[in-house]
């Protein structure tokens, strides 16, 4: 697997999670396209996924299940 095609997961995506997301977006390292994420508040993960391009997670089963790695960042 490639970093091209990886896929990573954030379980929780508070400040540390979209800390480390930016960091992946910013260095050029993944697209968003590559990352999603599921958290508590879905209305609220909804509107700062959406501004990264990144897809929204109803819960950390399908987090898992759309990824190659998972970060816990809760």
């Amino acid at each position: 697997m490639t970093r091209e095609e990886v896929k990573i997961g954030f379980i929780g995506f508070g400040n540390m999670g979209q800390a480390i997301a930016d960091g992946f977006l910013y260095t050029h390292t993944l697209k968003p396209s590559q990352m999603c994420a599921c958290a508590v508040n879905y209305e609220k993960l909804k509107k700062n996924t959406e501004k990264r391009g990144m897809k929204a997670c109803r819960d950390s089963k399908e987090t898992v299940e759309q990824s190659d790695i998972v970060v816990v960042a809760v």
